[in-house]
């Protein structure tokens, strides 16, 4: 059993551990724009609610959007059903662990999460499921085979990020507004797609009829948004700016090469708009704009 104990020792700014995180400011702007986006996705949801069933079509409506009781991580998102998962031990990587507990103690997290890998994935993703207290963070075997050290590190603070700001719970509960405004959208039409279409569409079925695509790009907005944060936070774990551009650098170049879009292309404005990321240079630029760039 490899000795980590030292990882959770607070000491001096020498490269030692470091003393405990604590939060910064500099997200207040992303939490203000999330928090707006969120109150977008009620908005519709109620507004939809409303155009089929009035009053009270707005309190079934948003009944249909209120978020479930929390039933543990699950990891419904990674590709699971055709690659092996196997749990990674301190043993296993103990540099890798050494700073894992490093971010750990930063994040002040309860406990270290657990850590698998997707064995035979060769594809660049990490996957984080969860809260603080039953975290789990999953990494392909072609990030940890293509990444150093400090930059898998890098992009389990980005993780970390995640579980700390529960974007699990806010996307899990963003994607429940969606669907439910999806289903009162469609009951709301369904009158006019059993008798015909009307010559003239009313401003109402105009709002029905659009409501599930402006959802959508709210969604977007929002996990762009939370992508940001978590970079931000990222930083404030690591401490190592450098080692975090170039990790989303890596990633970047990754799934270039995979989807066959050719290096220095640039995509349309309008494009971005239907990332659930953003691109690797606005959020490189972001990290060079916080206050921590630099520092070490």
């Amino acid at each position: 059993m490899v000795d980590i104990s030292r990882a959770f020792a607070p000491c001096d700014r020498s490269g030692n551990p470091s003393a405990p995180f604590q939060p910064q400011s500099q997200r207040a702007e992303n939490d203000r724009l999330s928090r707006h986006v969120r109150a977008g996705l009620l908005l519709l949801l109620a507004s939809c609610g409303w155009i089929v069933g009035g009053d009270e079509g707005v309190r079934r409506a948003v009944a249909r959007g209120t978020p479930c009781r929390h039933r543990g991580p699950e990891m419904q998102n990674t590709p699971r059903d055709h690659f092996a998962i196997r749990t990674l031990e301190p043993a296993d990587a103990p540099e890798l662990f050494a700073e894992i507990d490093r971010i750990c103690w930063r994040a002040k997290l309860p406990q270290r999460p657990r850590i698998c890998v997707l064995i035979g994935q060769r594809a660049m993703n990490a996957y984080a499921f969860g809260g603080p207290n039953d975290a789990i963070v999953t990494f392909t075997e072609g990030l940890l085979c293509g990444m150093t050290t400090k930059e898998v590190g890098a992009i389990f603070a980005h993780e970390i990020a995640h579980i700390c700001n529960g974007d699990s719970a806010t996307m899990s509960w963003a994607a429940q507004l969606q669907r439910a405004i999806n289903d009162v959208a469609a009951a709301g039409l369904a009158p006019v797609h059993a008798f015909g279409a009307v010559k003239q569409q009313s401003s109402l079925q105009w709002v029905l009829t659009r409501a599930p695509a402006i959802a959508e790009l709210l969604m977007l907005a929002l996990s762009r948004f939370r992508e940001i944060e978590a970079d931000a936070f990222a930083l404030e774990l690591t401490g190592d700016a450098k080692t975090l551009e170039t990790a989303l650098a890596k990633l970047e170049h990754h799934h270039r090469a995979l989807s066959g879009i050719p290096e220095g292309y640039i995509e349309d404005r309008l494009a971005s708009y239907l990332r659930s990321h953003p691109v690797t240079s606005e959020r490189i630029d972001h990290l060079r704009a916080s206050p921590l760039y630099g520092v070490a």
